[in-house]
């Protein structure tokens, strides 16, 4: 009896000691969101304001071109800064810090900046590039025959006009890179123009596994659909150039995380779930971050029992031994 009640009291502490420390990794997960999304929130509402939004010719948009990479410089994680007018022309401007995206413009070695844009042309719209060095010396022109774009009909646009403040895009995969990152949008001070920044979710997986429960605990922080924006295991997500050729998320199923996809299939309405999955017994918690409810951005974390209570086995075969030695 004594030996029930003390297994007992130490399983309920161990799992409330559990529950305690996913609320923990949910709230320090959430608070690396808004360290990334909130200082560029504060910028692109700046960008908004300013004269660019007015700019009808290329010109125009040039001369404000310090402006666009000021903020670049001011938050190293985001890979463009753009505006998208009503007429279908645009002006974006990205750094050539990360070498899949140099090799993609094919930058000159001195670039450290390149601008995509259109120009008007006896009517028609052609697509050009612009490269700069770190000084904002202008270095080459470059025709993109065969790219594509109009802002008028991408997601961020539109999502600009759902609110009067800034507007945060589902989850991702960038084309231009193989990140995943969300899109910040807003409308400027002129209705005509629509000021936006990429911004990949960098630094979550590296939290993530820092918050790992026991040896073999899977976490991973997903969409609403189920698809993987970040996961604890480093191997769990696919190399860079599966992303960039694929363009879609990964989703539980495709990683092979089965205790975190009978997780999210169980949707558990307690704070902490028991559960079997590839034959043995999980713990799992999954939790709602508030803040970005409208992302649908959850915490999962499945922790295998017998990891959870291996002490809690030790010791009470410890207990055994020696109720038997006292004879009770």
């Amino acid at each position: 009896t004594l030996i029930s009640v003390n297994w007992i009291g130490t399983r309920t502490l161990l799992l409330n000691t559990a529950a305690s420390k996913a609320e923990m990794t949910s709230q320090i997960t959430e608070q690396r969101v808004q360290q990334i999304v909130g200082p560029a929130t504060a910028l692109l509402r700046v960008l908004a304001l300013d004269t660019v939004a007015d700019a009808t010719t290329l010109e125009q948009r040039l001369r404000r071109l310090r402006v666009f990479t000021t903020n670049l410089r001011a938050n190293p994680l985001l890979t463009a800064v753009y505006i998208g007018y009503d007429n279908g022309d645009y002006f974006l401007v990205s750094p050539l810090n990360n070498p899949e995206i140099r090799q993609n413009y094919a930058a000159p070695a001195k670039a450290s900046f390149v601008i995509r844009t259109s120009i008007e042309r006896e009517g028609n719209k052609e697509h050009q590039l612009f490269f700069y060095d770190q000084q904002l010396n202008f270095l080459e022109q470059r025709a993109a025959l065969d790219y594509v774009y109009d802002p008028r009909q991408r997601p961020w646009y539109h999502n600009a006009f759902t609110t009067t403040d800034v507007a945060i895009s589902k989850p991702y995969i960038y084309a231009d890179t193989p990140l995943i990152g969300i899109t910040l949008s807003m409308r400027s001070s002129n209705p005509r123009a629509i000021v936006a920044m990429d911004l990949p979710l960098v630094g979550i997986n590296e939290a993530l596994q820092k918050f790992s429960i026991t040896p073999n605990s899977q976490i991973a922080l997903v969409d609403h659909q189920g698809a993987v924006i970040a996961s604890n295991t480093a191997a769990s997500l696919p190399p860079p150039s599966a992303l960039s050729t694929s363009l879609q998320l990964p989703t539980l199923s495709s990683l092979e995380h089965r205790a975190l996809l009978r997780l999210w299939q169980l949707q558990p309405k307690q704070q902490v779930l028991s559960y079997r999955s590839e034959d043995q017994e999980w713990l799992g918690r999954r939790i709602q971050l508030p803040e970005y409810r409208n992302l649908g951005l959850q915490l999962l974390i499945a922790t295998p029992t017998k990891e959870l209570l291996s002490d809690l086995y030790q010791q009470s075969r410890q207990m055994i031994v020696i109720a038997i030695s006292l004879g009770v």
